[in-house]
């Protein structure tokens, strides 16, 4: 059971991060030409062990793309949605239709992963002060759980638990999956350079 005060904690730590997925939102909206709107569906601090109940269920095989960054930091970041809808997401970058994801398509969504991420850390950077840079992304196709444990893994190799925050992108027709994983020793960083 959490106190108060971790409550009140991972309360100002959603509202962090919710401020800096909407920069990663905007350069979204920029590049597909559509409103989109995030809704910041979970935080939640777990032992690595239970990551299967933190995630969202999606019974199909999904198409992600996952950074980690490090520096002052260190944050996994994964961009996902279901296989079957990452051509939509594809036709919508490329500007024409996909029948298939071709590997064309594959390296337009890697590429918004990239545009994202820059989005969010520099957002994150200006408001803390913190310097944090990203890997190359990497991008795969398999089950949400076998792609996450990777990155959860390099995020709690010390202490066995991971935050985990995931938020949904939505356009007209497309739902981008974010999710960002932090290890819970390392969140009084951004409170405390955010002034929170």
């Amino acid at each position: 059971m959490k106190t108060s005060s971790e409550k009140l904690k991972l309360r100002k730590l959603q509202s962090a991060l919710s401020s800096y997925i909407e920069s990663s939102t905007s350069s979204f909206s920029k590049l597909i030409h559509e409103p989109v709107h995030q809704h910041f569906s979970k935080l939640v601090d777990a032992e690595i062990s239970k990551i299967e109940f933190l995630i969202p269920e999606i019974l199909e095989d999904v198409f992600a793309v996952y950074i980690r960054c490090e520096g002052d930091l260190r944050i996994g970041m994964m961009f996902f949605l279901p296989e079957t809808e990452s051509k939509n997401l594809a036709a919508r970058l490329l500007k024409k239709p996909q029948k298939n994801l071709t590997e064309l398509g594959k390296s337009s969504i890697a590429e918004l992963g990239s545009i994202m991420t820059g989005s969010f850390l520099t957002a994150l950077s200006n408001e803390t002060g913190l310097h944090i840079q990203a890997s190359v992304a990497g991008s795969s196709i398999d089950t949400l759980r076998s792609l996450m444990q990777p990155s959860v893994s390099y995020i709690a190799k010390k202490s066995e638990r991971v935050i985990v925050g995931i938020s949904e992108l939505k356009t007209s027709d497309i739902i981008l999956y974010f999710i960002v994983m932090l290890d819970p020793h390392e969140i009084k960083k951004i409170l405390a350079k955010a002034g929170s």
